[in-house]
């Protein structure tokens, strides 16, 4: 998937329900590169203590939000369950 068709992918999702794929390794990308960035400036710093904090800070919002996204595919899939049972009947 070229860099393209990703950031189009991601443009067509804002205009549906849910978060797509694409949408979601953008997105981990950019926390990796937030990773990356805070962790350069806590070596550089010294262990500087904000640093740490907003790495922290970071690690936490990157975990929740994957926790949410997971939780809303479960959802979806508890939801489309019970249509697919219907439609086979």
């Amino acid at each position: 998937m070229g860099v393209t068709s990703a950031l189009e992918s991601v443009w067509e999702s804002v205009f549906h329900e849910g978060v797509n794929s694409p949408t979601h390794r953008i997105m981990n990308m950019a926390f990796y590169g937030l990773f990356i960035t805070l962790t350069g400036l806590l070596l550089a710093s010294g262990g500087n203590g904000h640093v740490l904090a907003l790495l922290v800070l970071s690690v936490c919002l990157f975990m929740s939000v994957n926790w949410f996204i997971a939780e809303l595919e479960q959802a979806k899939k508890t939801q489309n369950a019970p249509e697919k049972a219907d439609q086979a009947e």
